[in-house]
């Protein structure tokens, strides 16, 4: 992209100096910088944002009234160098510095030599061959899974931010989360036409933080895999009527693909959400690019034990003479989310009850007996202090006050 603006070569930012300027978009610029000590290289963005800002001299200035939106993509441009700087993948950038001077922030990133995927296929139309795209899509699909599984999603997976170095390998940059709090003072950040964009990043902002999950990185890396093998990417999710007559890559099967991985990535660039595959590791377990493992369990979890440990039984080669199998032998049902609830039985005659020993009902009448004789004690003693006249030992008729209560009331 054509921008001016960019720091001239041989301009200090802390311990680097800029060698050249590798691009430019409306968010800021990416340069070549070297260290001053060692001289090895690296890549360096800067935040600068083309309609907030303004350059005098090497200070990034913000134009009046555009102060708030500065900082709310600053704040998203910090938040990414903040999530990628723990080495979680390598197939993932680190970003290794964070550095605010000249009245903004930079991201120094490591130094790869190679060309985006979006160049090499896209652009130039190399030739590919299955075995690289299986290998790409298995190593950022499984950066992907590690970032899902320490619940962070990219939500910037597109052929044009992964990198394919010379040796072969592919590295995922960083997702320039910036653009989506800008987009309300800067609507060209957000390229409504790029197909890597899944539906749900086109609605407001409230309604795309709930919409957002897994299954957005992985539209995006269908997308990826749509463009390897088709060689052109599928029609922007903003054209849904063009999405939904899109030819299905099963036009492609062949030696070279197999139906159920085309089938697989069919499924992912769905346009609903739940249509695709909920998390990276069933949309790679469903291209046949990785082993369904089943869930760790917990220590002393034991609900799923007869599920997850059961060995299989197989069917006996004939029936006994003494009678067919039960039922519940012949066909054990699949399990299910009700199968789940409760203990299973396993399978065999049922085990014998143990004798319930005999109860002796002679000393509940004993205990009744006893009881009843209490009570008619309580009421006999009760009878002899309180005769019938209804006066109380001393003559005191109940209605009568004691003249101690008498003389006390009266003061």
């Amino acid at each position: 992209m054509n921008r001016p603006g960019a720091l001239p070569p041989g301009t200090r930012i802390a311990d680097l100096q800029l060698d050249r300027c590798l691009g430019a978009s409306p968010l800021g610029f990416e340069y070549l910088a070297r260290s001053t000590g060692s001289g090895s290289p690296c890549r360096l963005a800067e935040y600068m944002p083309e309609r907030l800002t303004e350059r005098r001299g090497a200070v990034v200035a913000v134009r009046p009234g555009a102060a708030a939106a500065f900082e709310a993509g600053r704040r998203a441009f910090q938040l990414d160098a903040d999530r990628f700087s723990l080495p979680r993948h390598e197939s993932l950038a680190v970003a290794r510095r964070l550095l605010v001077e000249n009245g903004t922030t930079y991201v120094q990133l490591p130094w790869h030599e190679g060309q985006t995927l979006a160049d090499e296929i896209g652009r130039y139309c190399a030739p590919v061959e299955p075995a690289d795209v299986r290998a790409w899509l298995r190593a950022v699909g499984g950066a992907l899974g590690q970032l899902h599984r320490g619940g962070v999603v990219h939500g910037g997976v597109s052929p044009a931010r992964i990198v394919r170095l010379r040796d072969g390998t592919v590295r995922l940059g960083l997702p320039d989360s910036a653009r989506w709090p800008l987009s309300a003072w800067m609507p060209e950040v957000i390229d409504f036409d790029d197909p890597s964009l899944a539906p749900e990043q086109l609605l407001e902002s409230a309604q795309r933080a709930q919409a957002v999950g897994p299954w957005t990185d992985v539209y995006g890396l269908a997308t990826i895999a749509h463009l390897a093998i088709a060689s052109r990417l599928p029609p922007a999710a903003r054209h849904r009527d063009a999405c939904l007559a899109r030819p299905s890559l099963l036009n492609f099967a062949n030696t070279r693909w197999e139906m159920a991985m085309l089938l697989a990535i069919d499924r992912a660039l769905s346009p609903d959400p739940g249509s695709r595959p909920r998390s990276m590791d069933d949309f790679l377990s469903a291209m046949g690019l990785m082993e369904r493992r089943a869930r760790p369990r917990a220590p002393g979890e034991s609900l799923l034990g007869h599920v997850l440990d059961r060995p299989t039984v197989t069917a006996p080669a004939a029936t006994p003479a003494a009678g067919p199998a039960p039922a519940t032998i012949a066909a054990a049902p699949e399990p299910t989310i009700e199968t789940l609830s409760g203990p299973a039985i396993p399978p065999g005659p049922a085990p014998t009850p143990p004798a319930e020993p005999r109860r002796n009902s002679g000393w509940w009448q004993l205990l009744i007996v006893l009881l009843f004789a209490l009570l008619a004690a309580v009421a006999i003693g009760a009878a002899v202090r309180h005769p019938a006249g209804g006066q109380t030992s001393t003559g005191q008729r109940p209605s009568e006050t004691p003249m101690s209560v008498a003389a006390r009331s009266n003061g």
